[in-house]
């Protein structure tokens, strides 16, 4: 009686006899009980070397934790997604009402974005989380409202850019990927005394 993988019910090759039979294969590979089985979880995963499936320029691809996937041309502020890939890129038909919806930082190129490592998330009140990380090799304390973030979350593994806002000493623009691999803007806070006002 045939046991191999994808052949007819009923099959009777000669595959399955003698040792190789299903039975000793599944004793067989009890033994490596010290191997992790495979897990249907996604983890946030950044690929720098990617190819476009499309055209084949060198982009950043970027899977989010929750699965959303996206190619970009420059993996940080503005967030510029790769255009053969990017649904939201392809026009419009222009009605009377149509409008230009422009990302607000893509006025703002010149300024220096830098990274912000995420150590820890904590909840502080029911309006503000607290996250530790780096700016760099500096460690930094910041604030985020929690209305600023609406339904999106923030872990360790998300994506995030500071911009020190210069009117107001210890106040920055933050930007960050969502879940879904979207760009999102808000404000993050030094002092907890600045997060509240």
């Amino acid at each position: 009686m045939c046991n191999a993988w994808n052949h007819r019910a009923g099959c009777n090759c000669g595959w399955g006899s003698g040792e190789n039979s299903l039975t000793e294969y599944a004793i067989s590979v009890n033994h490596f009980s010290f191997v992790p089985s495979i897990q249907n979880s996604i983890e946030s995963y950044t690929n720098p070397n990617a190819s476009c499936p499309v055209c084949g320029d060198s982009v950043f691809f970027y899977q989010s934790p929750s699965g959303g996937r996206v190619f970009f041309d420059l993996m940080e502020p503005p967030w510029p997604k790769h255009p053969c890939t990017d649904s939201s890129s392809r026009p419009l038909p222009l009605t009377k009402t149509s409008t230009v919806d422009v990302f607000s930082s893509e006025m703002d190129l010149n300024k220096e974005w830098k990274p912000y490592f995420i150590s820890s998330v904590k909840v502080v009140d029911r309006m503000l989380l607290q996250l530790e990380g780096y700016l760099g090799d500096s460690p930094l304390s910041i604030y985020v409202r929690k209305y600023d973030l609406g339904k999106r979350s923030l872990t360790n593994q998300t994506i995030v850019y500071l911009k020190e806002y210069v009117p107001i000493d210890g106040c920055f623009d933050m930007s960050m990927l969502t879940e879904l691999g979207r760009p999102k803007e808000l404000e993050a806070f030094k002092f907890r005394s600045l997060a509240k006002s």
